[in-house]
């Protein structure tokens, strides 16, 4: 791994991550060392079926088992050991706090890249382009304002203060390894592990547990009211599915609702994409984001600017 690794995994796990703990508000669910029951089960090649019955399971994880975790899912993904110092931790660190595609999607937003979830040769090229300490600076002013937009806003009111220190933190110690400095010469580190700082991102947690009640408690108030009364028993039973598959498009409804929500990026910055080195004759059709003038809510927004450029000579556009 970069030589920046191991300093980066020991003060995200004992500092920003911590121990066991399951709060009920996290969509993560019972977790240590930042290593969900989801992501356990995944690497046990099982399925996570209860929350309650992983449980156990999830305290009982080893940190060996997290760190190969770590490795296998979230520096794989991001191509760690591929990128910048600094731009490194960066990006690992939002994949583990709020979902591994997600830096992913949001550094592409950043530097107008298109592409999907992976992140490709292309995509590394175009980050390690860029000065890290700009890279740093945008990839937090986006990851905060995703954080305000959860659960629109009512998720920064309880959890904004442990988010915020935590992206703040690591701002300071990724230029710090940006600059090449040794870790151990970083500021001191907040320590967030007393305080409750669930994943960031959209979703439920209660959605599915609530469902199920509710389902659970209409299907037998359905029986008992109708039951005494007369009703024809394929009756009961029609209330019964109807109010049992009412609750799984909920569910289903609820769980697309997050996954767009967390897909979808607004960055605040945008960095100047890369250079383009283009040959004599060719036909470039280049699109420039659309002017950033406010527009009353009723009217469309402006459009992107698209010009055709033949080039004549080679040229490098920068």
């Amino acid at each position: 791994m970069q030589w920046t690794y191991p300093a980066f995994m020991e003060r995200m796990i004992k500092r920003y991550e911590g121990g066991y703990g399951w709060d009920k508000a996290d969509t993560g669910g019972p977790t240590k060392y930042g290593i969900t029951c989801f992501d356990l089960a995944e690497h046990m090649g099982q399925k996570m079926d209860s929350m309650t019955r992983w449980a156990p399971i999830t305290k009982a994880m080893t940190l060996e088992t997290a760190q190969a975790i770590y490795a296998k899912k979230y520096a794989a993904k991001v191509r760690y050991n591929e990128l910048n110092a600094g731009v490194d931790a960066l990006l690992m660190d939002y994949g583990v706090n709020s979902g591994v595609s997600r830096p992913i999607r949001a550094i592409r937003a950043i530097l107008r890249q298109p592409g999907g979830v992976v992140m490709d040769n292309a995509l590394v090229n175009a980050i390690n382009a860029q000065p890290a300490a700009k890279v740093i600076d945008a990839v937090c002013a986006e990851r905060l304002a995703f954080m305000h937009a959860i659960r629109g806003g009512s998720a920064w009111k309880v959890f904004g203060g442990g988010w915020g220190a935590r992206v703040s933190d690591l701002r300071a110690y990724c230029k710090h390894l940006a600059e090449g400095k040794p870790p151990a010469s970083a500021p001191a580190p907040v320590d967030l592990t007393a305080h409750t700082v669930p994943k960031a991102e959209h979703g439920n947690p209660n959605v599915v547990k609530n469902t199920a009640t509710a389902t659970g408690s209409g299907s037998v108030a359905t029986t008992a009211a109708t039951g005494g009364y007369g009703v024809e028993p394929w009756m009961i039973a029609v209330a019964v599915g109807v109010i049992v598959l009412s609750g799984i498009l909920y569910v289903v409804y609820q769980r697309q609702k997050a996954l767009h929500l967390n897909a979808a990026v607004t960055p605040p910055i945008m960095l100047d994409p890369p250079p383009i080195v283009v040959q004599a004759g060719e036909v470039l059709t280049v699109t420039e984001p659309a002017p950033a003038v406010l527009t009353p809510t009723d009217q469309p927004p402006a459009a992107p600017i698209v010009q055709t450029i033949v080039v004549e000579q080679p040229t490098k556009e920068g």
